[in-house]
Order: structure tokens, then C-alpha cells, then sequence
């Protein structure tokens, strides 16, 4: 006859689970000020995207349209968006016409729905984003004029593929040190890059 066998219960004991629980408070402390950090690069490596993407979309309607265009960024909330250029821009800021239409808007749906993009031009000039709110404009010049004391600045394209000369400074301020990047546009291109400042000393 066998002789009977202990059972032991399997499981972690208290004080097992006190040393998991503490060393994952440790890592979790380590960690969070980088994700934190990680989370706000990709605030700035968005806002920073977003300012390209509106070049090239506004370069390209220029373009394909045949007629200027206008990416222009609202001081007070910091939306850009995309618009006809209708009138120089020094007549419209001397005699407040500020308001330029948008480029061909779609017709309003009778059934009170959305009006939808009948073209890819359309959905083009519907471009519309907003730079986060922890990023701020510390430069912002077109044509080698501050465009930081009117409510918005323009920037212009042509259907030839050129542009106004423009430099945008974004920054993003941070405990450990600032995260700037600088946007030039190419006037003779229209084309938009990024770099960091520091690379330009």
C-alpha cells in the first residue's frame, strides 16, 4: 500500500506579492516622466506634419487648379486651413477683408446631411487642422515679415509651384529643455522641410 501524498497548494504568498507589486510601482516611476516626454515629441512630430501636410496640399490646389491659394494660420486658436486667394494681402488687412471665400464649397445637402467633397479638389481645400495647444509659434515670417501681430498669417501659392518665402519656429517648452523645429518653405519649390534649429549652429 502507497503511502498517502501531501498536497501543497501552488500560489504566491504575501510577501511574494508585495515584492511584484513594489517593484512594478518602481518601473512604473522610472518610466512614466520619459512616456510623458515621448507623448509630447509626438504633439510636436504632429503639429510639425500637419504644417507640411497643409503646404503640400495647398502647393498642389495651386497647381491643379490653376488659380493661388492660401494656407492660413489663425492666431487665436491656431487652426490652418486652406482658402482662395482672392485679394493681396496688404489690401485685405488695410480695409478688413479678411474673409476670403473657401474654394469652390460643396452645395448643402437638402436633406440637412454634411455636404460631402464632390473631387479630390474639394476634399483638398477642405484641409483643416490644429496646432496643440502646448505648442506655441515663437516665429512665424513670411516673406521676411513677422506675421505674429495680425490675427492670421498667409501663406501664398501659385499655380507655377512657387510659393512665398516662409519660416515657422515651433517650440514646445520642457523642464529638461525646449524642443524647437524650425519649417522653411522653398520659395522657388514650394516644398516644406524640417530640422531641428541646433543643426543650422
Amino acid at each position: 500500500m502507497n503511502p498517502p501524498r501531501t498536497v501543497r497548494a501552488n500560489g504566491f504568498t504575501l510577501i511574494e506579492l508585495m515584492i511584484v507589486v513594489a517593484l512594478s510601482l518602481l518601473v512604473l516611476r522610472i518610466a512614466l516622466p520619459n512616456v510623458a516626454r515621448a507623448l509630447e515629441k509626438e504633439g510636436m512630430d504632429k503639429a510639425v506634419t500637419d504644417f507640411m501636410e497643409g503646404c503640400n496640399q495647398a502647393r498642389a490646389l495651386a497647381i491643379l487648379t490653376g488659380s493661388s491659394t492660401e494656407l492660413v494660420i489663425q492666431a487665436e486658436d491656431g487652426r490652418m486651413s486652406i482658402r482662395k486667394n482672392s485679394a493681396p494681402i496688404l489690401l485685405r488687412r488695410q480695409f478688413g477683408d479678411a474673409e476670403a471665400p473657401p474654394i469652390d464649397p460643396p452645395a448643402a445637402d437638402p436633406s440637412g446631411n454634411p455636404p460631402k467633397a464632390r473631387s479630390k479638389t474639394d476634399r483638398m481645400a477642405q484641409f483643416e487642422r490644429t496646432i496643440p495647444e502646448d505648442i506655441a509659434l515663437e516665429l512665424f515670417s513670411v516673406n521676411f515679415i513677422d506675421q505674429m501681430e495680425y490675427p492670421e498669417g498667409i501663406i501664398r501659392f501659385h499655380p507655377n509651384g512657387t510659393s512665398d518665402e516662409c519660416s515657422v519656429v515651433l517650440l514646445l517648452p520642457d523642464n529638461e529643455g525646449d524642443v524647437r523645429r524650425l519649417i522653411s518653405l522653398n520659395p522657388l519649390t514650394a516644398i516644406a522641410r524640417s530640422q531641428d534649429p541646433k543643426d543650422l549652429q
